[in-house]
């Protein structure tokens, strides 16, 4: 079994996310690089953006990068100092700058690789090298951030393998497919954010929830063994067990899941009859089903989305006719095998109801990990849509 998990970042929230970092770091876009130019010496250029950069996550017209960081305020300060000289104030100029990327994978980590910066303006040649050095440092850092990746495998637990397939971005977002499981899946189709404002999206398919819900089950067996005496016919036995196995869920739409359990019983009927009959024995194989809901729900502080698996009534069914003897002992059976039936389900209740709290799908942090910006997150809509459990974070400062 496998499934897909597609999560997404907007370009509003890059944006919320790049302005806090230039409020809090401003001093990371103002620096001085040093370096050798033939002909001329030692070259010193100063650099300064008084405002924080644009970020633009359509894919770039012409080239193959996924972003772009751009200003129309760089201020460039070139002073060179001519060998046994002083330093000479060159020239000073305001760039409108862009700095493109690609965004990648390097394990769980979201990198941006190849940066390639564009100036417009003199002095290109000489000013760009620094330029690129300079934007690439906070570009990384943001954009290595502002997804949260690498929590994911330890929110579904060991008993889920979770491999990053892809990052990308279009339609405006930064998109991460995911994979859970061992086989490959369509990719289920985002949800779209409202009003344009900072959100992540997230969107699991059904066999990716199927996944999830499997990690916790485990096949489950109930035994019980019956007498009694049936009037003028004999004494009877019986002797059985039911087991719970392969959950599966099979729809996805509206308000919840919907999925069923299959149910295997086996028993072993015995009867002493009066007189001078001799004893018969018949065993007995049934199969049935136990429906069950999925509904999904955060936990008491909204950071958690968990799934909640609702057993219904065990449906299992008896044969109408058993072998002449075993007549009527056939509704005997089939209340023992209803109980049973019902003794099993409280034990997959009681199973589930421990690892309820373990069944997350989805789990935010109170801020944008690994970057010194205090992004709170919070659940703006969640539950299932058309083959898919969807989940829309919307964020503030």
């Amino acid at each position: 079994m496998a499934g897909e998990v597609v999560i997404a970042a907007n370009e509003a929230l890059f944006q919320m996310a790049v302005d806090k970092y230039y409020e809090l770091n401003p001093t990371s876009f103002s620096r001085t690089e040093l370096f050798e130019l033939p002909f001329i010496g030692p070259v010193e250029v100063m650099l300064h953006v008084p405002a924080a950069p644009r970020i633009d996550l359509r894919p770039i017209a012409g080239s193959m990068a996924h972003f772009m960081a751009s200003t129309d305020r760089l201020q460039v300060q070139v002073c060179v100092t001519p060998a046994g000289g002083q330093k000479l104030k060159m020239a000073e100029v305001t760039y409108k700058a862009g700095l493109s990327g690609n965004l990648a994978l390097n394990g769980s980590k979201v990198q941006a690789r190849n940066l390639a910066v564009t100036l417009n303006g003199p002095l290109d040649q000489a000013v760009e090298p620094a330029v690129n050095n300079y934007l690439a440092g906070p570009v990384r850092e943001i954009f290595q951030a502002v997804l949260p990746l690498a929590q994911l495998g330890a929110i579904l637990g060991p008993t889920v393998t979770v491999a990053p397939l892809s990052l990308t971005t279009a339609g405006n977002m930064a998109l991460l497919r995911l994979r859970l499981g061992s086989d490959t899946a369509g990719s289920p189709q985002l949800p779209a954010p409202g009003a344009g404002g900072p959100a992540i999206c997230s969107a699991m398919d059904r066999d990716a929830v199927n996944t999830v819900l499997q990690g916790a089950f485990r096949n489950l067996e109930y035994t019980a063994q019956a007498q009694g005496a049936i009037p003028l016919v004999g004494t009877w036995s019986m002797r059985g067990g039911i087991t719970a196995e392969n959950l599966q869920l099979t729809a996805i739409g509206g308000p919840d899941a919907l999925g069923t359990i299959d149910l295997r019983a086996s028993l072993a009927l015995s009867l002493d009859l009066a007189g001078p009959l001799p004893a018969a024995a018949h065993d007995l194989s049934l199969t049935g089903r136990v429906p069950f809901t999925v509904q999904v729900e955060t936990d008491s502080e909204g950071k958690r989305v968990l799934v909640r698996p609702l057993l219904g009534a065990p449906q299992i069914s008896l044969p109408t006719t058993l072998p002449a003897p075993f007549q009527q002992v056939l509704e005997i059976a089939g209340r023992h095998v209803s109980n049973m039936a019902e003794a099993l389900v409280q034990q997959i209740n009681q199973h589930f109801g421990q690892y309820v709290p373990q069944l997350t799908v989805y789990q935010i942090p109170d801020v944008l990990p690994g970057l010194p910006v205090p992004v709170s997150l919070s659940f703006d809509t969640l539950g299932f849509e058309g083959d898919r459990l969807v989940a829309i974070l919307t964020a503030s400062v």
